[in-house]
């Protein structure tokens, strides 16, 4: 398992296949902050990107029809709730 401070681009790239890639580091939350400098402006690019794909693979995946009429669509985690 990587330790932190992440120093190096090795350690950056130790990170990144410990949790299985770089989508499911962007998934668990990695932080740019965690990034040697030089990585950074790249890191919250991807994290940008990657939080708008999440946001519209939910509300597509929610406008399908549910495989339960009496049920909402739930497959998907509830990563982002709409606000009220």
């Amino acid at each position: 398992m990587p330790t932190f401070p992440l120093d190096t681009g090795e350690d950056v790239r130790d990170k990144i296949d410990w949790e299985g890639g770089i989508w499911n580091a962007l998934c668990w939350g990695l932080a740019a902050d965690d990034l040697p400098e030089q990585y950074r402006d790249d890191w919250r690019t991807l994290v940008k990107l990657y939080d708008e794909l999440d946001e519209r693979a939910a509300d597509f995946y929610a406008r399908l029809p549910p495989e339960n009429e009496d049920e909402p669509n739930s497959l998907l985690p509830a990563v982002r709730q709409p606000d009220a």
